[in-house]
Order: C-alpha cells, then structure tokens, then sequence
C-alpha cells in the first residue's frame, strides 16, 4: 500500500537529523559543500561536485561518473589528478571488479583500503600501481528517488580507510549532490524539449522544508536542554537562514525558470 516506502523515507530523514545533531561540525562542511553546488558557471557543474567530494574525502584525486542509460555502464564526466592512461582504462566501467563498479552494482558506498591486498581488485592493480594509487572510496550518486544516476570516487595514494563519520559524510553527499545533478538534467531535457521545467524552483522549496525541519529539531534540543544547547542554537540559525535562502532563490528561480538551465553538453563540459 505504499507505507513501506515512506517508512524508508521517514528513516533516512531520521538518520540525516540524529547525524546534523551528533555531528554538527561535519554537518556544517556537508551543507556548506552542497550550498556552492546550486549556482556553478556555466560548463562547471561536474567538475564543482567532485572538488566539494574531494574536500570532504581529504583526497587528491578522484573522478565523478555518469550512468549511461543504455547500456547501465560508468561513464567519466570528470576527473582530477590522472592521466590519460587512467582515463582511457576507466573511462567505461561494465564490470564489478573495481569500486566504482562494485558500489553500482550493490548500490552502495564501497571502499577498498588497500587494492594491492584486495582479491577482487587484481585485474586492476597494474592500472592502479602506474596511477599511483592504493585506496579508492566509491559513493553512489542517487536522485530523489533513490535511483542511482552516477557515482562519485575518490583515491588515495597510501592505504587508506575512513573514519565511519567521513564515510556516512560522503554518504550523504551522493545523495544531496546526486538530486542536484539529477534536477539539473531533468530540466534540461526539458528545456530542449521545450517544456516547461520548474525543477529548479520545486528543488529549492523542498530544501528549505528540509532545513525548516533540521532547524525545529534543534530547537526542541535548546527547549529541552538535551546535548551542547548553544551549539543547537547555532545550528538552528543556521538552518532557518539556510531554508529563508533557500525560498528566496525559489522565487527568483519561478520568475524566470529558464535562466539556470543549461544543455547536458554544457554540464558534462563536453
């Protein structure tokens, strides 16, 4: 009757608020990553949501990939730190061999601390050894509704295993920067079909409803006296700051729904 899925929903918002309230610094980097995903210059969009991905992973290098919907295999659409020779390896994924490619197809983060070590990982560790690599964190990218779309990676040059918090981070960055790349090529496919999109506007609303709802649980914290009280009050500014902001760019994305959208060639910076 449908009550299972909101069930899965109503979790997930759960986990997102006890995560805002047990770990608000990491929080605060999360959001702030997300907030410079909304307005990127034109041809920028990929390329901005790996440099937020490599922040937050405290990694030199990574790549950001897109689901090719005919054939379901990763396609790079952005990449920082490699070669050619990497690119030309990797630049499709069919198999379940590496991160990335494991992470689509259990449609869920993997990561492999050491690939010299890992069993499943040895067709690749040549490749690996030349790019100069040893651990690899692969996140999948999923639009509102949880479908995958694509899969953010990042890569290490020692053995390397995050912290639980970073990886619940990166996490919940896949799914925040996946409904904004998602959104992004929803309404450009629309723009070029000469519909009307309103993506934009719809996008900005529910992340105000979202930050409205963060900033209410914060404040029956401080009501209650529950935990760090000024930190809740900090966090709960924050947010209603945040979903004001948030409205306001969903006004003046309704008065002119066009201006943000651009090509999918443009966002792929092909």
């Amino acid at each position: 009757m449908g009550w299972e899925e909101l069930a899965s929903k109503a979790d997930q918002f759960a986990a997102w608020v006890r995560f805002d309230l047990d770990e608000p610094r990491a929080a605060r980097r999360l959001y702030a990553a997300i907030g410079k995903l909304r307005g990127p210059s034109r041809s920028s969009l990929f390329g901005k949501v790996l440099e937020e991905a490599l922040s937050l992973g405290g990694a030199d290098r990574g790549n950001i990939q897109l689901v090719d919907p005919a054939t379901g295999s990763l396609v790079i659409v952005a990449e920082h730190g490699f070669g050619p020779e990497f690119l030309e390896y990797f630049e499709v994924v069919d198999d379940d061999r590496s991160a990335c490619g494991r992470a689509a197809r259990r449609h869920a983060q993997t990561v492999i601390a050491d690939v010299t070590t890992d069993p499943g990982f040895a067709p690749h560790r040549a490749i690996a050894a030349a790019s100069g690599f040893r651990a690899v964190q692969s996140t999948p990218l999923t639009d509102r509704a949880g479908r995958l779309i694509g899969m953010v990676s990042t890569h290490y040059r020692r053995p390397h295993r995050p912290l639980a918090r970073d990886r619940q981070v990166m996490k919940r960055y896949g799914e925040l920067a996946g409904r904004v790349v998602a959104d992004r090529l929803t309404a450009s496919h629309a723009a070029q079909a000469g519909g009307r999109p309103g993506t934009a506007e719809e996008a900005f609303r529910s992340a105000a409803r979202a930050h409205d709802l963060s900033a209410e649980a914060h404040e029956r914290s401080v009501r209650t006296g529950v935990g760090n009280v000024a930190e809740h009050r900090r966090q709960a500014e924050f947010h209603r700051a945040a979903a004001e902001a948030d409205r306001q760019r969903a006004k003046r994305s309704k008065a002119a729904p066009r201006a943000a959208h651009l090509p999918v060639d443009d966002l792929a910076g092909r």
